[in-house]
């Protein structure tokens, strides 16, 4: 999409939009994150996509591969509903990216610090039993 296209896509959301109806907040467990809203407030949030991918053409990249772009949010009821303070934007393309993706603890690595705990737990208690043992000699 070109800017123009995207600036009358905004401008059509913004205005049929209502800011002070608009609801939008997330919420994150161990395995996702997942976002909520109404209508409003899904669209004032793409809203502000929108704005970072139309500001991709505007900027010239002369700091590196990316930029920094800060989203208006002030329709938010509270900017702690929000997860992003700002949206990291760049003209690569997918391909010339090098994605990393978080390490997860898998129940694999969780058994695994449970089993120490228990060794070392273990330890301490052969430990003092020695300890007393020894004691008892005397």
């Amino acid at each position: 999409m070109t800017n123009p296209e995207l600036e009358k896509l905004i401008e059509e959301i913004e205005s049929k939009s209502s800011r002070q109806n608009a609801y939008f907040d997330y919420s994150f467990n161990e395995d996702f994150g997942y976002a909520k809203g109404n209508k409003d407030g899904l669209l004032l949030y793409s809203v502000e996509l929108l704005k970072a991918a139309k500001e991709i053409e505007l900027r010239t990249f002369n700091e590196g591969d990316t930029e920094m772009y800060h989203p208006n949010f002030e329709w938010v009821q509270s900017q702690e509903n929000n997860p992003f303070d700002y949206f990291q934007i760049t003209r690569k393309f997918k391909s010339e990216i090098n994605i990393e993706k978080p390490l997860k603890d898998s129940w694999k690595d969780k058994l695994f610090g449970l089993g120490c705990l228990a060794l070392i737990i273990f330890v301490l208690f052969l430990a003092v039993v020695g300890l007393v043992y020894f004691i008892g000699w005397f």
